[in-house]
């Protein structure tokens, strides 16, 4: 969105003073790049397209009930679309592996929501989106505990918004072994020795003998018999030492030894990693790559990759958490390296007007994020800032987008919705200036706002929630032309540009709204089939880092990638 001369803009005004004035002339959404060399393919600075116009021919068209190209719908939020709301979560569980587990949650809203079931690995710090996991029930057969410690929960959107139910942790036991049972053996059974009974006769009395005197005899004494010498054991001879054996000749088979483990890298989105590892053996071992993009629980090998330095070309956000690891094999077996953590960055390109996040490549037919109204801080000086969600805007002429504005004028802070189908006249009040909403759309600082750009074959559903204030808005256009070219989808923070007149026959930047911190959540985009948060597409960082007296640059995307600060 951009801005017309101030002084112009303020004599179309009405006297009221009114949000609806104060978005005269804004001219939203197409990006000024500064020249980047690494990246002048894909992110070619868009050349700013006249456009401006009278808010009296704005305020008529929503007045009368009917906007520019299509209806505006002006249902309350409580009898038209609804976000959805979450009835069942999914329940913590614990389990042993093998098992199958279910997972339930279900949501309501206007119109039904869809359902997208998301995980994190243990230690993964992210969600990522199961595919094809879009049903109420998430069945898990045979668990494994590679799976011990992972998260669950479900993601519920619709035009109105996004929920997400609570969150679910499994843990997977191990399966208990049962040992085996050992029988010991009876002790053996002594027979006790065989009882002998030994009977004494006493001798007879000896008769009386007559002892007739003989000579003297001498009978020599025999020599006493020495005591036997005492019994010895000899000692116990020592151990034989093990016998080892003498090195084999040169050349002689030899197991695989890892010398060298691979790193972890971080790298910047689009930029390339490498991963070096290295081992010993004979015969000299070969080697193979492999990835997991689950946090180890399954490994997939890299084709191709067989030499001991992986490439890894043009990192993505979604790269983010990666593990590398190598596995070198020989005649004597395998050995697997150490797994390395690649960590990609968003690469932040210099703008001078817009802070945020853009998936671009692509084709998208659906953007959509909330945010928080910030607060703004007003000097004397006229200034403007918008938030704002959209598609198109990032090398390309087309920005298809709604949000909200925040003016400052002589001290005072106003605050208002809008839309705008930029380089289309016909949508937009046929000028070049974003459509402003009418005063029965109130903002105020605080209010939690949802926008979304939806296309479907050559129609375009633009919507703005304010569930503060208790409101919604929805425009359908019909053929818009040009016609949208549906390259990139945005979370942008803007620094509006000021054109002096209804075709912006010369413009200027404004002066940036110096606001509180702006938090973007729910942020997610489909490109053909996939509808995921910003983390799972092609992305890149913006920062308004030039041109204006405050520097602004987006933080880091969340683990899950639907969040980030501005």
């Amino acid at each position: 969105m951009q801005d017309h001369d101030v002084e112009s803009a303020r004599s179309r005004r009405s006297v009221t003073r009114s949000m609806t004035s104060a978005l005269t002339g804004l001219v939203l959404g197409v990006s000024i790049l500064l020249p980047i060399a690494s990246r002048a393919s894909a992110l070619t600075a868009t050349p700013t397209a006249p456009r401006g116009g009278p808010v009296q021919l704005a305020n008529a068209a929503l007045d009368s009930g009917r906007g520019p190209g299509g209806l505006a719908t002006r249902a309350p939020l409580t009898t038209s679309q609804r976000r959805p709301v979450v009835v069942t979560s999914p329940r913590t569980l614990s389990v042993t592996a093998g098992a199958t587990v279910r997972l339930v949650a279900r949501a309501k809203g206007r119109p039904s929501p869809r359902e997208q079931w998301f995980r994190e690995l243990r230690f993964a710090h992210r969600f990522m989106a199961i595919r094809g996991a879009t049903g109420a029930v998430l069945v898990l057969k045979r668990v494994t505990t590679h799976l011990d410690g992972t998260r669950y929960r479900a993601v519920f959107t619709n035009v109105a918004g996004h929920r997400s139910s609570r969150v679910a942790t499994l843990t997977v036991r191990s399966r208990p072994v049962t040992p085996r049972p050992v029988t010991t053996p009876p002790p053996p059974t002594t027979t006790p020795p065989p009882t002998t009974t030994v009977t004494t006769t006493p001798a007879p009395a000896p008769s009386p003998v007559s002892v007739t005197p003989s000579p003297t005899v001498t009978t020599p004494m025999p020599a006493p018999i020495p005591a036997p010498a005492p019994f010895s054991v000899p000692p116990s001879a020592p151990p034989t030492p093990p016998v080892v054996p003498a090195p084999g000749p040169s050349g002689a088979p030899s197991p695989v030894i890892v010398t060298l483990n691979p790193q972890g890298v971080t790298v910047t989105s689009g930029a390339s990693a490498s991963f070096n590892a290295t081992a010993t053996g004979s015969p000299s071992p070969g080697v193979t790559w492999q990835y997991s993009s689950d946090g180890g629980a399954t490994y997939v090998t890299v084709t191709g990759a067989t030499s001991s330095t992986l490439s890894v070309n043009t990192a993505t956000i979604s790269m983010n958490g990666y593990l590398y690891r190598a596995v070198f094999t020989n005649s004597l077996g395998s050995v697997t390296t150490t797994a390395a953590t690649l960590s990609v960055t968003a690469a932040l390109v210099n703008s001078n007007n817009w802070a945020g996040y853009v998936a671009t490549p692509g084709s998208y037919s659906h953007a959509s994020g909330t945010f928080t109204v910030p607060t703004a801080s007003c000097t004397s000086a006229t200034t403007y800032a918008s938030i704002w969600v959209g598609i198109d805007g990032m090398g390309s002429p087309t920005v298809e987008q709604d949000g909200v504005t925040v003016e400052c004028n002589a001290g005072t802070a106003t605050y208002g919705a809008w839309y705008e189908m930029y380089g289309d006249t016909n949508v937009n009040c046929n000028c070049y200036s974003a459509v402003p909403l009418a005063n029965t759309y109130p903002v105020s600082p605080g209010d939690e706002i949802t926008a979304s750009v939806d296309a479907a074959n050559t129609t375009w559903t633009l919507s703005l929630v304010d569930a503060t204030a208790n409101w919604s808005f929805t425009i359908t256009i019909s053929n818009p032309t040009p016609t949208p070219a549906q390259t990139s989808a945005e979370w942008i923070f803007e620094r509006p540009m000021i054109c002096s007149d209804n075709q912006c026959t010369s413009s200027t930047l404004a002066t940036l709204t110096a606001t509180t911190p702006v938090t973007f959540t729910r942020a997610q985009a489909t490109a053909g089939a996939v509808t995921a948060s910003i983390i799972f597409f092609p992305d890149v960082g913006v920062a308004m880092a030039t041109g204006s007296p405050l520097a602004v640059s987006p933080g880091p995307l969340s683990t899950d990638g639907t969040s980030f600060d501005v």
